[in-house]
Protein backbone atom coordinates (compact mmCIF):
# COMPACT_ATOMS: atom_id res chain seq x y z
CA UNK A 1 0.00 0.00 0.00
CA UNK A 2 1.29 3.49 -0.57
CA UNK A 3 -0.78 6.27 0.96
CA UNK A 4 -1.02 9.74 2.10
CA UNK A 5 -3.16 11.40 4.87
CA UNK A 6 -3.55 14.99 4.84
CA UNK A 7 -5.04 17.31 8.12
CA UNK A 8 -7.04 20.31 7.44
CA UNK A 9 -7.47 23.03 9.73
CA UNK A 10 -9.92 25.74 8.56
CA UNK A 11 -11.22 28.36 10.71
CA UNK A 12 -15.11 28.89 10.84
CA UNK A 13 -17.75 31.50 12.31
CA UNK A 14 -17.29 32.62 16.10
CA UNK A 15 -13.53 31.70 16.17
CA UNK A 16 -14.83 28.12 15.96
CA UNK A 17 -12.31 25.56 14.60
CA UNK A 18 -13.04 22.40 12.09
CA UNK A 19 -10.44 19.64 11.90
CA UNK A 20 -10.77 16.97 9.05
CA UNK A 21 -8.67 14.45 7.87
CA UNK A 22 -8.40 12.59 4.57
CA UNK A 23 -6.39 9.74 3.27
CA UNK A 24 -5.73 8.14 -0.45
CA UNK A 25 -4.58 4.91 -0.55
CA UNK A 26 -3.31 3.30 -3.83
CA UNK A 27 -2.97 -0.49 -3.50
CA UNK A 28 0.08 -2.00 -5.28
CA UNK A 29 -0.75 -5.74 -5.14
CA UNK A 30 -3.53 -7.91 -4.72
CA UNK A 31 -3.11 -8.72 -1.04
CA UNK A 32 -3.21 -4.82 -0.79
CA UNK A 33 -6.83 -4.63 -2.73
CA UNK A 34 -8.09 -7.45 -0.21
CA UNK A 35 -6.18 -5.72 2.88
CA UNK A 36 -8.19 -2.62 2.23
CA UNK A 37 -11.85 -4.51 1.72
CA UNK A 38 -11.33 -5.91 5.00
CA UNK A 39 -10.56 -2.73 7.12
CA UNK A 40 -12.20 0.21 5.04
CA UNK A 41 -15.30 0.80 7.41
CA UNK A 42 -13.62 0.19 10.20
CA UNK A 43 -10.91 2.65 9.10
CA UNK A 44 -13.55 5.44 8.20
CA UNK A 45 -16.02 4.59 11.43
CA UNK A 46 -13.75 4.25 14.18
CA UNK A 47 -10.01 4.73 13.30
CA UNK A 48 -9.76 7.44 11.46
CA UNK A 49 -11.85 9.93 14.02
CA UNK A 50 -9.74 8.25 16.80
CA UNK A 51 -6.31 9.35 15.47
CA UNK A 52 -7.92 12.66 14.52
CA UNK A 53 -9.49 13.47 18.01
CA UNK A 54 -5.98 12.12 19.28
CA UNK A 55 -4.04 14.65 17.56
CA UNK A 56 -6.43 17.51 18.11
CA UNK A 57 -6.16 16.73 21.96
CA UNK A 58 -2.56 16.81 22.07
CA UNK A 59 -2.37 19.68 19.80
CA UNK A 60 -4.61 21.65 21.98
CA UNK A 61 -3.68 20.55 25.05
CA UNK A 62 -2.46 22.52 27.34
CA UNK A 63 1.59 22.80 28.90
CA UNK A 64 1.83 21.10 32.05
CA UNK A 65 -0.96 19.20 32.21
Amino acid sequence: LRFRSCVAVRITGAGRLELSLATRVACTNLFGHLYMAAIEHVHRGYVSPSMLRMAAEHAFATPGK
